[in-house]
């Protein structure tokens, strides 16, 4: 934005002082002696510039005395600073007008030794855009200036904040130019007046610590004084945190935890929202405790809170207050071994009774005096049980779920592996399947037929009555059946599973909320059920029904979420090229098979290989875009800069195919579409090293041209650029040019100082995959701090854990969690020796999951599984960390006793029942461990489990199968696990793993030859299968006579 026009009589001599600077700059030897030695940028002779100058000079008569005198003052800033703030605040007004446009000049960074073309550039700018500019061509030491300047100024605040997303956004590429051209401290300096906020705290922190600057903390705490509470606080503790002063920071959190408990926020006479919203930043020290592992204290302080909530009247606010400290006593107190104090808080947070949900508030049981769970806020009852359901307390979870959603409940359930207890919960007879099922179809149609013409009767009373039964739009009746179909599809009977999405697929079966004009397919919500399965094939089947004349836009957009490219568009132009080549199929088969052809999975890639060399003869003859020509919104399909095509042909392994696209990209100055290509060409070998680094090294010149508003073209490409660099660097690593490997690396490094997190996670993630480990992990450990102390709650901790966890594997070599039903190793295979440091790095990456998670329960919602198979993963990569720790401790000496691998072995078991992964991965260093009886007891129960599961499921080969293989990798009860391998095999006679795991068990049992036999069938059926050769080579073995 410009600046405003200066009135007419200001513009003469603006405009006279403009051009005399830049003239003055340009051409020195014009203007007399004295003006040259002016000019020169030295200070001002005496003879024309007095020691002690007065501001009169500004106003004087002459004009040349006022023109000198305004040049003197922008020229000396240092010393005549706080002259020009003086006569700023002049009563003349030309006197306050000339100081008003050398602070201008100041603030806009125009200095003597600026450039005539920069000040020129630089005029025309608003301050911020010339603090930005100033940054892209790394004159820091103007900026810092300049940004100095507008201290104190009413548009500070804006300057500010603008500056802050430009260095969240560019902050790689000022580093890596303060670091070529030596001008790292100035860098700094900037930062130091530019950082108001957490994340640039950090970052001006680190870029200290990097280039070895005195950082001057105290000056920068009192900095801190003048921002507000929530964003001082939770810096100075983040500071503290990172410098790994613990004290300090638990001091500052309850310091700001006190100040928020005294702020009238919570005065109860305050509305109950603006109440919750202060309380939720209430948590530093609750952070604080659970980083810093004071379980013991959070766990007390916890209670202690929770029982004076308890003694107060009943009302919805105490308890849930209540409530929402026991959460915190439980998750404190599983984690110190209070075992007391566990109990106390799983009484706390439970129902007193079993509850039976009722929409007749008279017939639901009584909670607490008048007060009922369903009065509770659903965040509320959802803290509850997601709490108790974590630690194992299924029971006491399901009792809360099942007052808002017993299909949520009955999920629960079944991932436990109780099924059981899912069917009650469902209110299904599993004997009346065939019969039951139709009936209880029919009747949800029925009830969401008639739900939909009350929405839309004209009586109020008929709407208000329809919204009370449901405030979607669905029949309870039908979101009953939505859990069963998932519960069928989870225990193998997709058979009533697929009668229950067919039938709620017909035609005609719609959906209104409320007064709401808009209707919706049933078939469509169908779709949206099954994206929480795997069977995509069914939502690809029922996306477009023989009775209709075109997908609806809500399938087309459903599908594209399980396709290469999330793009619902793309779909009908593969559907016309499909009509096009094979006219015989209907509408529908032709879209199902660009569906098909979209998606991209290991069968489709198979099926449909064909199609890729069609599509890509039908782009590049033009045949294709000349078929959708009619629709202009498909235009931008067929542009060179669209990367649909070439993403689509490398996941089909056609690299070739996608080059000329990728080429015609890049000609169009696409960045990604050039690093692609040099990546493509590096895996080939098609190009020299030299041309290849000149390629990596033109995507990095481009990424860190100076950009503006009116050129930004380029400005949200630093990760790209970042990519290059590591480019680079596996090139220098090839050639075995170390020395510009560290150098580049370094650069890397200096980047990771930046302010945004999701940049400082990617080169984190880059480092580790150019094998610089140990810098990687300082990177997230700072990282983690970054997200975790925050006032307000984030997804992002618990992805970041995610992807930390992710980086141990890369880290320490090996798998965190073994999620395939048959993993293939011997117990005397399976890498049990880690060196202490990667025990350590694990432990960490699995507390930093564990705290990311438990301490969000109420912020985000999952499905209702995520919170059992969350804390199993948790608890499995504890128990293998501590069974590592066990078996390879020095002389025997290990911290780790028998008693804490034996609560965490029934912790997993009371999160899963049959836990398969547990027994066929884990069980077996339990073993090792001499904890023989505890792994026996454990397969016991899974196929205590699986019978019960297979009375009521007898056609579920796959359980039968999973742990008939888990039993015989714990060489246990071998005739029950033969047993269940055969029923497997007979209900699935084309399984090769079925019919494998049943030769195990026959090796295992001495019968080799048999085990023999059934492996080389297995090995005919499925040749590629690796682990078939071995196995077979292991039987033949064992067969030859002993």
């Amino acid at each position: 934005m410009n600046n405003p026009q200066p009135q007419p009589k200001r513009r003469l001599w603006i405009g006279t002082i403009i051009l005399m600077i830049v003239s003055w700059l340009g051409s020195v030897g014009q203007s007399s002696a004295a003006e040259e030695d002016q000019s020169s940028g030295g200070a001002p002779a005496s003879a024309d510039m007095p020691t002690s100058w007065e501001p009169t000079a500004l106003s004087n008569t002459d004009f040349s005395i006022r023109r000198r005198s305004t040049v003197e003052l922008w020229q000396d800033r240092d010393r005549y600073r706080d002259a020009v703030l003086e006569a700023i605040r002049s009563d003349d007004l030309e006197t306050a007008e000339r100081a008003r446009w050398v602070q201008d000049r100041w603030r806009r960074g125009i200095f003597a030794e600026t450039s005539p073309e920069m000040i020129q550039r630089l005029a025309q700018l608003e301050p911020v855009e010339a603090i930005e500019l100033l940054l892209e061509t790394a004159d820091f030491a103007s900026a810092t200036i300049a940004m100095s300047e507008s201290i104190g100024t009413l548009d500070f605040e804006t300057i500010t904040t603008r500056v802050a997303i430009t260095l969240d956004v560019r902050f790689p590429v000022y580093a890596r130019r303060a670091l070529r051209s030596g001008r790292e401290h100035d860098l700094f300096e900037f930062l130091n007046v530019a950082a108001t906020t957490k994340e640039l705290a950090v970052c001006r922190r680190d870029w200290a610590n990097l280039i070895g600057a005195e950082a001057h903390e105290q000056a920068f705490q009192e900095r801190m004084q003048s921002w507000p509470h929530s964003r001082s606080e939770p810096t100075r503790c983040l500071l503290a945190m990172l410098d790994g002063d613990a004290d300090t920071a638990l001091q500052i959190a309850e310091e700001a935890d006190a100040r928020m408990r005294s702020e009238p926020a919570l005065d109860e006479r305050q509305p109950a929202q603006t109440r919750e919203d202060a309380a939720k930043s209430m948590s530093l020290t609750r952070i604080v405790r659970m980083i810093g592992s004071q379980w013991k204290e959070l766990a007390e302080d916890s209670a202690h809170a929770a029982r004076e909530f308890e003694q107060k009247p009943k009302t919805i606010e105490t308890w849930t207050e209540a409530i929402e400290h026991w959460s915190d006593a439980l998750i404190a107190a599983s984690r110190c071994d209070d075992v007391q104090l566990e109990r106390q808080a799983v009484e706390g947070l439970s129902l007193p009774e079993p509850r039976t949900p009722s929409p007749d508030r008279s017939s639901r049981p009584e909670a607490t005096e008048d007060i009922e769970p369903i009065d509770l806020a659903a965040e509320t009852r959802a803290l509850a049980w997601r709490t108790l359901l974590i630690h194992g307390y299924l029971e006491e979870a399901i009792r809360w779920v099942q007052i808002d959603d017993p299909g949520d409940a009955a999920m629960i359930a079944s991932s436990a592996s109780k099924s059981q207890r899912a069917i009650e919960l469902l209110d299904f007879e599993m004997r009346q399947t065939d019969t039951g099922l139709a009936e209880r179809i029919d009747a949800a149609i029925e009830a969401q037929r008639q739900l939909f013409e009350d929405n839309g009767s004209i009586d109020p009373n008929t709407v208000r009555n329809a919204l009370a039964r449901s405030s979607t739009g669905l029949a309870p009746e039908v979101e009953s059946l939505f859990a069963l179909m998932r519960f069928f599809l989870s225990v193998g009977r997709d058979d009533a599973a697929w009668r229950i999405a067919d039938r709620l697929s017909i035609e005609g079966l719609s959906c209104r909320r409320g007064t709401s004009s808009s209707t919706y397919l049933v078939r469509d919500y169908v779709l949206l059920s099954l994206m929480m399965t795997n069977r995509t094939d069914w939502i690809i089947r029922l996306g477009f029904r023989d009775w209709e004349t075109e997908p609806s836009l809500v399938s087309q957009s459903l599908i594209a979420r399980i396709s290469i490219i999330d793009d619902y568009q793309v779909l009908m132009i593969l559907s016309d090229l499909v009509r096009s080549h094979a006219p015989h199929l209907t509408p529908q088969d032709a879209f199902r098979t660009a569906c098909e052809i979209a998606r991209g999975d290991q069968s489709d890639r198979q099926e449909h290989a064909d199609w890729i060399p069609i599509l890509a003869q039908s782009l590049r003859d033009g045949s294709l875009r000349r078929r959708v020509n009619q629709d202009a919104q498909l235009d931008a399909f067929f542009q060179p800069h669209n990367r649909v095509w070439s993403d689509l042909f490398v996941a089909y392994g056609r690299p070739d195919l996608a080059e000329p696209l990728l080429r015609r990209r890049a000609s169009t100055g696409d960045l990604d579409a050039m690093y692609r290509l040099a990546q493509e060409y590096r895996f080939a070998s098609s190009v020299s090293d030299e041309a290849l680094n000149q390629s990596f090294e033109k995507i990095w010149d481009i990424v860190a041209t100076p950009q503006s508003d009116e050129d930004s073209r380029f400005r949200d490409k630093v990760v790209t650029g970042i990519d290059a660099i590591a480019g680079q660097v596996r090139l220098a690593m090839d050639r075995g040019d170390q020395q510009s490997a560290n150098q580049l690396i370094l650069d890397l490094n200096a980047m990771a100082c930046t302010p945004s997190t999701n940049v400082r996670q990617h080169i984190a993630d880059t480092l580790a995959e150019l094998g610089q480990f140990e810098q990687a992990k300082s990177i997230y450990q700072t990282l983690l701090l970054m997200t975790a102390i925050s006032s307000e709650p984030s997804q992002t901790l618990i992805d970041l854990a995610r992807s930390f966890q992710g980086f141990t594997i890369k880290a320490t070599k090996r798998a965190i969690d073994r999620t395939e039903s048959a993993v293939r190793l011997e117990p005397d295979q399976r890498p049990t020796s880690l060196p202490p440091g990667d025990q350590e790095l694990r432990r960490a990456a699995v507390d930093w999951f564990d705290i990311a998670f438990a301490g969000m329960l109420t912020t985000f919602e999952y499905r209702p599984q995520i919170y059992l198979i969350y804390p199993r993963l948790i608890s499995r990569e504890r128990l293998e960390i501590d069974l590592a720790e066990r078996l390879n401790g020095p002389d025997g000496v290990t911290r780790i006793s028998d008693d804490r691998l034996v609560k965490q072995v029934k912790h997993l078991q009371r999160l899963d029942r049959m836990d398969i992964t547990t027994a066929e991965s884990i069980l077996p260093l339990l073993r090792q461990a001499s904890l023989d009886e505890v792994a026996d007891q454990f397969v016991n129960n899974i196929l205590e489990a699986a019978e019960e599961h297979l009375q009521l499921f007898p056609a579920d080969a796959m359980i039968a199968n999973n742990v008939a293989w888990a039993s015989a990798m714990n060489h246990h009860s071998l005739e029950r696990a033969l047993e269940l391998a055969r029923r497997a095999v007979a209900l699935e006679p084309d399984s090769a793993i079925y019919r494998d795991t049943l030769a195990e068990i026959l090796a295992r049992s001495d019968r080799p030859e048999e085990a023999w036999m059934i492996e080389k069938g297995c090995l005919l059926d499925d040749p590629s299968q690796w682990h078939l050769h071995e196995q077979l080579q292991r039987f033949q073995k064992l067969s030859k006579p002993r």
